[in-house]
């Protein structure tokens, strides 16, 4: 019973992941480090792959002119100034960056620094597993309760054991 509850945890912290950030004393990198950590959702998991209806912001450091909030579309796809149509579904954010990067560069924009935040996630999922009434894939949204996960999965079955419904677990 308890080991159940265990792998239920450890698939979700294996499924999130967590953040890391470079050190670096340029200031490109320095304002890189600075833009993610002002983002409205922490960069969670750096495997992440991008899909529809993700929301970006994509900023260039030194021109504000080009920064834009954009949503993937459900083909995949958003554009971009300068540069037009981008395919960002099963892309990382450092693989995005790098595209956006090497497209600008071609654009004629004199080394672009990129950098791209997911600012609401659309194309994340959870599997609960263990002790709950209907195990399975369910959609995960932002800053969600394990509890509101488990109510998804019609609760908990006779056997598991609820010590942690009162928690205040909250996944980002």
């Amino acid at each position: 019973m308890l080991r159940n509850l265990f792998l239920l945890c450890l698939v979700i912290d294996v499924l999130m992941g967590c953040a890391t950030s470079p050190t670096s004393s340029s200031a490109a990198e320095t304002w890189s480090q600075h833009v993610h950590r002002e983002s409205t959702v922490p960069v969670t998991n750096l495997r992440y792959t991008l899909g529809p209806l993700d929301i970006l912001e994509i900023t260039l450091y030194e021109r504000p002119e080009l920064k834009r909030e954009v949503t993937i579309s459900r083909q995949g796809t958003f554009r971009y100034p300068l540069i037009g149509q981008v395919r960002a579904r099963g892309l990382t954010v450092a693989q995005l960056e790098r595209r956006l990067t090497q497209r600008l560069q071609r654009a004629h924009i004199d080394k672009p620094h990129v950098v791209v935040t997911v600012k609401a996630y659309h194309n994340r999922h959870i599997f609960l597993l263990g002790q709950v009434q209907a195990p399975g894939v369910y959609s995960l949204p932002d800053h969600v309760e394990l509890k509101e996960l488990i109510v998804q999965a019609q609760g908990l079955t006779s056997e598991a054991d609820d010590y942690l419904i009162n928690s205040s677990c909250q996944l980002l």
